[in-house]
């Protein structure tokens, strides 16, 4: 019972995250819309990290951990 009631912090933990984060990652992909086309993968995922890292530092809007590029 208690190994079942972890995983549901666990997936709450995840949903409480990805509600935080919804503003931020929803300004990412709109800026994702503009360069879809015209760059590889890697100078996608770095640009999207800029972004992130920008959106965060300087907007104060937490984005998903997966936006920064680090493969989280």
């Amino acid at each position: 019972m208690i190994e079942y009631g972890n995983k549901i912090e666990n997936k709450l933990e995840k949903v409480n995250m990805r509600l935080n984060c919804l503003a931020g990652d929803c300004i990412i992909l709109s800026a994702s819309i503009c360069f879809l086309g015209f760059f590889s993968s890697e100078e996608r995922i770095d640009i999207r990290a800029i972004i992130a890292k920008f959106i965060e530092d300087v907007e104060k809007v937490p984005c998903s951990p997966v936006w920064k590029g680090d493969g989280s």
